[in-house]
């Protein structure tokens, strides 16, 4: 018998010691029953060998079967990919209940491994997407800079290529599910006025006229990732405008980032907040990402704000924001 097998047979005995201690008992009893009233040997040996093979027959034939058992279960473990469906058929109503267990554990393990899988597949690509994104103001930076372009133009290229890094900076940070939120009461007037100034540049290279009106609204909410949809909004507004004006104002609790540019066609407006989703006009310049928008809706909805958008083909879109919500606790 080899090392392992040794092993086998040990813990077998053990886990059927209390078999063999009653079995040992019971040679005991009918050993002493015969001394004492001084029986003949003769029947006690045969009395004595019945019962150890009574006794021992079956143990025998349990080790077989474990044993055989053993090795099966062994060689599936060499190989645990292989699927579930090919384990040996339970025995016995324990057997039924580990393998139905296992089968649960498998789905579930199915079931995250195709979720986590899903997950790393989108975020390569929007991590391609957004390196194939990030080269065109790159190229157009060394384009400017053969041409003695402005100072101006130059630092208009360099705000996209920071703003491409903010973007995916904030697509590692939305991770999970609790992102990094700072819930507390946000001024938003303040919170605008810090993305229109980070975009002023742009509206001034494109011409474009700003009406800001004063909301009034103080929201409890993350000001961080309320400042990203609002650039977001802001930025596809730069974006998508030639010519006309950009508004900022509130309708009551509802802010809303309006501009005269383009517009969205209606079979896009449904689904402009989808992960990836550019439409025809992204498709026409080659300049969305679709990860913006995505970004935003997911985590505004997280933060219990909703996110839509109202649009007309050449007459503007308007991006609205609810900053109304349940309270939440302050930090």
């Amino acid at each position: 018998m080899t090392r392992k097998g040794i092993r086998l047979f040990g813990a077998y005995v053990k886990e059927n010691i209390g078999g063999i201690a009653l079995a040992i008992c019971a040679a005991l009893m009918l050993t002493a029953l015969f001394y004492l009233y001084e029986l003949p040997k003769e029947p006690l040996i045969y009395a004595l060998a019945l019962v150890g093979a009574i006794a021992l027959l079956p143990f025998l034939l349990k080790y077989a079967y474990i044993k055989k058992r053993h090795t099966e279960l062994e060689a599936i473990l060499n190989n645990i990919a292989q699927v579930l469906g090919e384990l040996p058929p339970p025995h016995g109503v324990l057997e039924h209940d580990y393998s139905d267990m296992l089968k649960k554990l498998d789905e579930a393990r199915n079931r995250l491994t195709g979720e986590y899988e899903k997950e790393i597949g989108d975020m390569l690509e929007q991590y391609t997407l957004w390196a194939h994104q990030i080269k065109t103001p790159i190229a157009a930076m060394r384009l400017l800079i053969q041409s003695n372009a402005s100072a101006d133009e130059l630092a208009a290229e360099l705000f996209k290529i920071e703003q491409y890094v903010e973007t995916a900076l904030c697509i590692m940070r939305s991770g999970g599910n609790s992102p990094d939120f700072v819930i507390k009461n946000c001024d938003v007037d303040e919170t605008v006025r810090k993305c229109v100034r980070k975009y002023a540049r742009l509206f001034v290279l494109n011409r474009l006229k700003l009406e800001l009106s004063e909301t009034h609204i103080t929201a409890l909410t993350d000001e961080k990732w309320l400042a990203f949809a609002i650039e977001q909004a802001l930025s596809n507004a730069l974006k998508y405008t030639p010519s006309g004006k950009i508004s900022i104002y509130a309708r009551g609790s509802v802010l809303v980032i309006a501009d005269t540019g383009i517009g969205i066609a209606p079979q896009d407006l449904p689904r402009i907040f989808e992960r990836g989703y550019t439409g025809s006009n992204g498709r026409g310049d080659m300049k969305a990402t679709g990860i913006g928008l995505y970004l935003s809706k997911r985590m505004l909805s997280m933060l219990g704000h909703a996110i839509w958008a109202e649009s007309e083909p050449s007459k503007g879109t308007r991006i609205m924001i609810d900053l109304s919500r349940d309270e939440l606790e302050i930090e």
